[in-house]
């Protein structure tokens, strides 16, 4: 897990820090030990170290050796021991560190170890030795990697330091997932807008690398293009490449790197002219440089070892002349082409050389054999970039095909602009079928991704269309607005729409859907038992649906309304009937994508948090547009919440996502954001723009069946919204959905009641709610309504067995304590501020309370808070972090804004 101290630069290596931790706690109770940290250049060594320097500093002297280059000087041990030679002070050495260690814990970091000369490896292996006995911790990192060996010296003591207990942790390149994470960081922090295709080529770039992947997020600008954008190193070493080699080795290398990342010699003695033997001696002085693999893949073809180079050497060259290039490459693959796996090469070069009508014709070809492989992502690309590149009359149809393989793979965000300019392309008068279809498809992609009110609008577009050719279009489209409109709440509205609806008119893929909407209708008014029943059959007929997207969206919605019934067990079933479902026919594997983020949204209501969190991990790298993101971010914030994952939930608290959401008027999506966003804004300080969004909310009257916004209204809005969203909870509490309205009742009368401060109310509906969410097994729930009903110790049990970490230590720590600790690493208020400065000048509790006119019972409380805020545990650690004069030091500048 990692803090909101640890930072962005540390995404994907909490379990180094989590070691660390360790070695400082076993440090603490007397045992010493050593941590060896090895990888590639720019893998995140550095950083590490300067992370474990932070952490150990308020516990332990930290001494921090650095080994800038061969033979350089350990400047630390220089100071302390009068600048004598290393190799004849061994014994001071260790005599030093022995009594420094008797007084006070000791950190050793030592970086780049494969700099050190044998003098000073001698003198680590001696205090590597007197570690384990004494209270020292060491942490060494040294380059370790397929291209960067260690010396033979370090290499063996490596080995000796592990046989004698030290712990070997070689770094590895950043997950997709972790580089998603990182992304998403970012772009949350500066306000960056990164579009699909900037945010492939920053994983495609960076390949893991942390060094890399920092230098191309310091390179994007808003809007701009990131087909030139390279890390500044590997600038650096394509441009030391260029001014040392020869210049038949730079033109050999840097051709290579036009015709991509994988290149055959043949290629580059036709294309240059140059002997068999020059281009020879270029590759092999290539791979002596480690800028080129030394062996060939399964085509015969070298590849270079790093992207990021290649794309430096390509940039380099001017544009004119790479256009030459291009099209030099392009003839001289199609003249060599063998099978269809070059033709995306050769649609990639006409591209790049401007030929677009070649590229066109190419990626048409590719497109087709990519689609009748089952590949339907790749066929998507290629149709779409066949679009781009055509003639207007080709455009429209191009764009129809590739939205439907996109479709067909659950990619809808990706279909989604596709099918707003086919729509916009066609008129009704002159073909009102194809018009209609293409509307029906718009509809149905609007729903998908949440966009209710655009597909509202355009149903009514469509039922102005004549003609028996539209009927079915205009069934299918009322039946998809009939169904958002069940799901956001809004029974009247989709009864409307759904009366409209001509069963005779539906195509066989569509009925399963025409049943789950008339059960979810039904339910209103009809018990628990029969409304489930129908949805069983809706999930019955949506199973054998030949479409598979249609089929698995059947399922996951038939699922959802199962869950809405208190029925866990059910909706679980069902998740795994469209997993397995699109397991048969989803060769991209989109749709089971959408099948597990429901699964994690059903084990979080169950109480299941390690769980949920292990897939939404998984999927982390995955972005399938704004309906995904919506999902994701409300999920992952829920378990950062829950588990005191600072950077998970920094990470995915997007604000600009939720005011999007607002403005567009997207009423479902936005009460999802509600399930975990409320708490994480108000510890961020954000109450005045969550009771915004709530008022808003409340005046648009939106809600849902599980009563999210009612929820979030009762615990955080304004007061005087709280009866009108009471009654619409009421509203509910009839019908099929009853018990997960009642629960969610009893819950918001105990918020609203501690709000009230009618103490003795709120513990009686708490109770009452505690057991309603028991009742349906929606663990989680069932915590939290246990902890507001002052039940602290069957609450840390629930708490305890849904694995969420943080709330089990943070009713641990309360102590009786009525009010609840802040969230770690949530921004201190100005009252806090006052309170820190004031301690941070030595004042004492009932001084701070004359001085500020409060009582000192409140003083206490706001130490306890900043305690928690700031993750510390006394108040000269405080003093360290705000100076006496008032002033914040940097860490602490950055947690009070």
């Amino acid at each position: 897990m990692l803090g909101i101290e640890d930072g962005v630069e540390l995404i994907g290596r909490a379990a180094e820090l989590g070691a660390f931790r360790s070695m400082l706690k076993n440090a603490a109770n007397g045992n010493g030990s050593v941590l060896l940290l090895s990888g590639s250049s720019g893998i995140g060594k550095t950083a590490l170290l300067a992370r474990f320097g932070k952490l150990a500093a308020p516990y332990s002297d930290v001494m921090d050796v650095r080994f800038r280059s061969a033979g350089g000087t350990w400047r630390p041990f220089a100071d302390r021991l009068a600048a004598k030679p290393l190799a004849a002070s061994l014994s001071d050495v260790l005599g030093y560190f022995e009594g420094a260690a008797n007084q006070r814990q000791q950190t050793l970091l030592f970086d780049d170890a494969q700099f050190a000369d044998p003098s000073e490896l001698n003198v680590l292996d001696a205090l590597i030795d007197m570690a384990r006995s004494f209270r020292i911790v060491i942490a060494l990192s040294f380059v370790s990697a397929a291209r960067e060996l260690p010396p033979p010296q370090l290499a063996q003591l490596v080995a000796r330091w592990r046989a004698r207990g030290a712990v070997l942790r070689a770094l590895q390149p950043l997950s997709e997932a972790d580089s998603a994470l990182l992304l998403r960081s970012w772009q949350l922090s500066s306000s960056v807008v990164v579009d699909a295709s900037v945010a492939a080529e920053f994983v495609r770039v960076s390949e893991g690398n942390p060094r890399y992947a920092h230098e191309f997020l310091a390179e994007i600008r808003s809007g701009e293009d990131a087909s030139a954008l390279v890390p500044c190193s590997a600038a650096a070493s394509a441009s030391a490449f260029s001014a040392s080699g020869s210049p038949r080795t730079v033109e050999t290398l840097t051709m290579a790197a036009i015709v991509g990342e994988r290149f055959s010699a043949d290629w580059i003695c036709e294309m240059l002219g140059y002997h068999e033997e020059d281009v020879a001696a270029a590759i092999q002085e290539g791979i002596d440089r480690c800028l080129l693999r030394g062996t060939l893949d399964s085509q015969g073809l070298y590849a270079f070892r790093d992207r990021a180079i290649q794309k430096a050497l390509y940039v380099s060259m001017a544009p004119h002349r790479r256009r030459q290039l291009h099209e030099r490459a392009a003839r001289l693959l199609e003249s060599r082409r063998t099978d269809e796996r070059f033709d995306d090469l050769i649609a990639r070069h006409w591209e790049a050389a401007g030929e677009f009508h070649l590229a066109t014709q190419w990626l048409e070809r590719s497109a087709a054999h990519c689609a009748a492989k089952g590949l339907l992502p790749n066929a998507a690309e290629f149709y779409e970039r066949a679009a781009r590149c055509a003639a207007d009359g080709q455009q429209l149809a191009l764009e129809e095909q590739a939205a439907q393989c996109y479709e067909s793979t659950g990619s809808v965000e990706r279909a989604l602009p596709l099918r707003e300019r086919v729509v916009s392309g066609l008129t009704p008068t002159q073909d009102a079928g194809r018009f209609a279809a293409a509307c029906v498809a718009l509809i149905d992609d609007y729903l998908w991704a949440g966009r209710r009110v655009d597909a509202l609008e355009l149903v009514k577009r469509l039922q102005q269309t004549k003609g028996t050719a539209a009927r079915g279009p205009i069934a299918r489209s009322s039946l998809c607005l009939a169904l958002g409109l069940c799901r956001q709440g809004l029974e009247n509205d989709a009864r409307l729409a759904f009366d409209a609806v001509k069963y005779r008119h539906l195509p066989p893929s569509d009925r399963p859907r025409y049943h789950l909407v008339s059960a979810m209708l039904q339910s209103v008014i009809g018990s628990t038992a029969q409304t489930l029943s129908a949805i069983e059959t809706a999930a019955d007929l949506a199973e054998h649906v030949d479409d598979v997207r249609r089929s698995v969206s059947t399922l996951l919605q038939s699922a959802m309304a199962a869950s809405l019934l208190g029925h866990l067990a059910a909706a679980a079933s069902i998740v795994d009937r469209a997993e397995r479902r699109a397991a048969r026919g989803d060769e991209s594997g989109k749709m089971i994508q959408w099948a597990r983020l429901s699964r994690a949204y059903y084990q979080l209501l169950a109480g299941d948090v390690e769980g949920g969190g292990r897939i939404l991990s998984s999927l982390a790298g995955v972005r399938e547009g704004e309906a995904w993101d919506v999902n994701a971010a409300a999920m992952n914030v829920l378990v950062g919440l829950r588990t005191g994952d600072a950077v998970l939930v920094d990470a995915f608290l997007d604000l600009s996502l939720l005011r999007r959401l607002i403005e567009t008027r997207q009423a479902g999506p936005c009460a999802t954001l509600l399930m975990s966003f409320p708490e994480a804004m108000v510890a961020r300080g954000a109450v005045r723009e969550l009771r915004e969004v709530l008022q808003h909310c409340a005046d648009s009257a939106w809600g849902d069946f599980d009563c999210t916004v009612e929820l979030a209204i009762g615990r955080f809005g304004a007061l005087e919204l709280a009866d009108p969203a009471r009654e619409r909870i009421r509203q509910r509490e009839k019908g099929a959905y009853g018990p997960v309205a009642r629960a969610a009742g009893a819950f918001f009368d105990a918020w609203v009641a501690k709000r009230r401060n009618n103490q003795q109310l709120a513990i009686k509906a708490a109770s009452t709610a505690a057991a309603a969410y028991a009742g349906l097994g929606w663990r989680l729930h069932e915590a939290v309504a246990l902890e507001l009903s002052g039940d602290f110790t069957s609450a840390r049990e629930a708490y305890q067995e849904c694995g969420a970490t943080y709330d089990v230590e943070r009713l641990r720590r309360k102590s009786g304590r009525r009010a609840t600790l802040a969230f770690f690493g949530a921004p201190l208020t100005l009252r806090e501020r006052e309170v820190a400065r004031l301690v941070s000048s030595g004042r004492s509790d009932p001084k701070i309370a004359g001085e500020l006119g409060i009582s000192k019972r409140t003083v206490q409380n706001h130490v306890a808070a900043i305690f928690s805020k700031l993750g510390i545990r006394a108040r000269w650690q405080m003093a360290a972090a705000f100076g006496a004069n008032g002033q914040t030091r940097q860490a602490a500048t950055r947690l009070c804004k």
